[in-house]
């Protein structure tokens, strides 16, 4: 399953190495999510981190300023025993606003 979603991109980080001679390729997206406030026992939002398929996608938008809106594509994997969700796209939309902190 596939989908597309608007949101605050508050930053991204990849590697692209070798590790005890393992070659690795990662890449995470750091998205800003609401908590869950029903319960009253949180309120605000945080980073929530999404992995990318490689750090070729992560790379190609590090350029941006951040935070920023995106609009990302975001495939859900599937495996016997897990499940996940993966960005398998970000199309950068504008810088997003800040709040500046209350004095």
């Amino acid at each position: 399953m596939q989908f597309t979603s608007k949101v605050k991109i508050m930053g991204v980080a990849f590697f692209a190495g070798n590790i005890e001679g393992k070659d690795l390729d990662s890449g995470t997206v750091f998205v800003e999510e609401q908590l869950d406030e029903s319960t009253d026992r949180a309120k605000g939002f945080r980073s929530v981190e999404y992995k990318a398929p490689n750090s070729s996608l992560v790379k190609a938008v590090m350029h941006n300023a951040f935070p920023m809106m995106a609009e990302i594509t975001v495939e859900s994997k599937v495996t016997k025993g897990a499940s996940s969700l993966v960005v398998t796209g970000i199309k950068p939309l504008q810088i997003a606003p800040t709040q500046k902190a209350a004095a």
